[in-house]
């Protein structure tokens, strides 16, 4: 998913260009195709975008900053409406990972940022 934060626009061009690969004919795309099921949230916040805010939704919040607070009845119905996607994915086959796009202010050429949680067998 790539967009949370308006401003971070180089998150839409590695989605664009990650789903450009998943899409090609190379052995390991092809490979990634036949064995998982890839599913792509091209812009969580819209809205930001549209009106031009660098960080927050249409209500001046960030939504990076909601996802623990974010259920069916907040104010937060990008994030919401995400996590319950997931949910519900999980439910019938194990989400695996979850690729979250952001840009950054100050680091520069790519980074990673990983999973805090334990490995899991």
């Amino acid at each position: 998913m790539a967009r949370q934060h308006p401003g971070e626009s180089q998150g839409s061009f590695v989605c664009e260009g990650l789903t450009n690969y998943l899409l090609g004919r190379s052995k390991e795309a092809c490979f990634l195709r036949r064995h998982f099921i890839v599913k792509i949230i091209p812009m969580v916040n819209p809205d930001g975008v549209i009106i031009g805010n660098y960080r927050t939704n249409l209500m001046g919040c960030d939504l990076n900053r909601k996802w623990d607070t974010a259920d069916r009845k907040s104010m937060f119905p990008e994030v919401a409406c995400i996590k319950y996607y997931l949910a519900e994915l999980n439910r019938n086959k194990k989400v695996r990972v979850v690729l979250d796009l952001h840009g950054h202010s100050k680091k520069l050429g790519s980074f990673f940022y990983g999973n805090p949680y334990p490995q899991q067998p």
